[in-house]
């Protein structure tokens, strides 16, 4: 799961540097500064009896987002970063199996059956066609 919330949650699918001895610093940092941010965000959990089953990464970096976004600025004061870490919880519904979803089918267009026909106009469709306004020409 670690890696999943490293890769997926904290955008590190591809690293930004070139050089390898500082790729791997630059992995080894988002390591740390992963663990340290949910090593905080459990802390908070435990203080509130919360089970850390419920911990959720992706909860965690937005609410550490949030915080350090609106620094200077707050947007809401009654939110603290703990109030909102003790919010950054996975949901307790249980999720249903996606494989069994039933998706909704491209549609299949099919080429026509065969050549058109070609139909004589009789009275009838030659005094419909009579009734249709011509179109007016640009200009």
């Amino acid at each position: 799961m670690f890696c999943r919330h490293l890769k997926q949650t904290f955008a590190r699918r591809k690293l930004r540097s070139h050089a390898s001895a500082n790729a791997r610093v630059e992995r080894e940092w988002s390591l740390v500064g992963l663990g340290a941010l949910l090593l905080y965000a459990s802390d908070e959990l435990i203080r509130h009896e919360i089970p850390l089953a419920r911990l959720s990464a992706a909860g965690s970096l937005r609410a550490f987002r949030q915080i350090a976004r609106d620094y200077y600025h707050p947007a809401d004061t009654r939110h603290t970063l703990r109030h909102r870490l003790r919010c950054a919880l996975v949901d307790t519904y249980p999720r249903a199996h996606k494989a069994s979803r039933d998706y909704a089918q491209k549609k299949q267009i099919r080429p026509p059956a065969g050549p058109p026909r070609i139909q004589r106009a009789n009275k009838p469709r030659i005094q419909l066609a009579r009734t249709i306004p011509p179109l007016k020409q640009k200009g």
